[in-house]
């Protein structure tokens, strides 16, 4: 930083003698750097400090300086500074610690997360408690934080289930094969699904050519 440093000389008894450059002086003078006939410095304040916040509204400061006065010519104004200080902050309050000030806290007596402006996901599913229809147990936005239901068991979630009452495979949208003829064999695999027949002829009837070898066979 800059600022100004005033120099008052009225006490001085000479002569002096400059710390800084060992010229001893026998009183004032216009020409002599220890004076220059001036009262006040610019002078030019360079350092380094840092904060260090024990909690959230308290802290520690330390800094060091070395100010100059480059307008005086003796260096007799030059030196080191260091200080310490305590540090406060008020008004910015977060009074449930979690991180999110009150002020932009929509949940502020109950400790949540920031991408959820400081309200709670108990569950972790990405559905803040106040908007999760079962808070306790993880589930998608789509459905408010709740789990699809499987109503018939089968592995289809109701969502995606054409029969939710009947537990059925997902090849057939959680529905049961049908087996129109109730022969035993399902349609998927019936050749003949409106008519009964046997399961070695692919649920359809027995032919007659099977009928006719069997007579044969019986008369031998």
């Amino acid at each position: 930083g800059a600022n100004y440093l005033r120099h008052d000389y009225t006490g001085l008894t000479f002569p002096v003698t400059d710390s800084y450059n060992d010229v001893t002086y026998a009183g004032y003078s216009e020409n002599k750097p220890y004076t220059q006939g001036r009262a006040d410095h610019f002078a030019l304040s360079t350092g380094l400090g840092t904060n260090i916040w024990l909690t959230k509204n308290f802290g520690l400061g330390i800094q060091g300086d070395y100010v100059s006065t480059p307008v005086d010519k003796s260096g007799l104004a030059n030196f080191w500074q260091a200080s310490a200080s305590l540090n406060f902050r008020f008004g910015n309050r977060d009074k449930d610690k979690d991180g999110v000030l009150d002020k932009d806290d929509l949940c502020p007596e109950i400790p949540g997360l920031p991408e959820f402006q400081g309200c709670p996901d108990t569950d972790g599913d990405g559905v803040p408690d106040k908007d999760d229809n079962c808070p306790e147990v993880a589930g998608p936005v789509e459905n408010n934080g709740c789990p699809w239901p499987d109503t018939d068991k089968d592995g289809v979630l109701d969502k995606d289930d054409a029969c939710v009452d009947v537990a059925g495979p997902a090849e057939n949208n959680g529905c049961p094969w049908p087996d129109t003829d109730n022969d035993g064999v399902l349609d998927k695999d019936d050749k003949c699904p409106n008519v009964p027949g046997l399961p070695e002829y692919k649920g359809c009837p027995k032919p007659q050519e099977a009928y006719a070898v069997e007579a044969t066979g019986a008369l031998k």
